[in-house]
């Protein structure tokens, strides 16, 4: 990307190219300065990809912006799928999906246990209302023949009462007919 020397030293092609070596170096610094992280990427696969990112990827004719002749030996690493999400960034949403997914089957697990407890609990109180109005029709029954009928007073254990009652039968016994 650099041009001929010149006495003041070198030049570069284009904007561009000056453009894509400032973010490269800057990204390079970034990285070193999270390096401590440790991902396990060698330093060159790194320096690949930043390189890669930084140029915006293959064109549209299927070049790599300064590699010239080189592109066809380059891959990109394996540590970055091609929308550039990076393998611990896929680990980590394919486990949050597992996750999510879990979850999902146990909620309607629940919303299955809940409307069976529901329906269940619907089929009991229509019984209830079922068996509430056999017994009030029943019981309107019940009154409407007493009241047919006049009321009969209960008997009574008392011997009071009898003695009184068996009064009444001997005042009705001297009733001349």
């Amino acid at each position: 990307m650099l041009g001929p020397k010149t006495a003041h030293g070198t030049r570069w092609v284009s904007s561009k190219a000056e453009r894509i070596a400032n973010e490269y170096e800057r990204r390079l610094s970034e990285r070193e300065s999270q390096q401590s992280s440790g991902d396990g990427v060698s330093s060159e696969q790194s320096e690949n990809n930043i390189f890669y990112d930084v140029v915006g990827g293959v064109n549209k004719k299927g070049r790599i912006f300064g590699l010239g002749s080189e592109a066809g030996k380059y891959k990109p690493s394996s540590s970055r799928s091609s929308n550039g999400i990076s393998n611990s960034e896929y680990e980590q949403m394919r486990n949050l999906v597992s996750n999510l997914s879990q979850e999902n089957k146990t909620l309607k697990e629940q919303l299955q246990t809940h409307s069976e407890l529901i329906r269940a609990s619907q089929e009991e109180s229509r019984m209830v209302r079922e068996q509430l109005r056999q017994f009030m029709e029943t019981f309107s029954l019940g009154l409407a023949s007493q009241s047919s009928r006049p009321l009969q007073p209960p008997p009574t254990d008392d011997p009071d009462t009898q003695q009184s009652d068996d009064n009444e039968l001997d005042d009705d016994s001297n009733i001349d007919v």
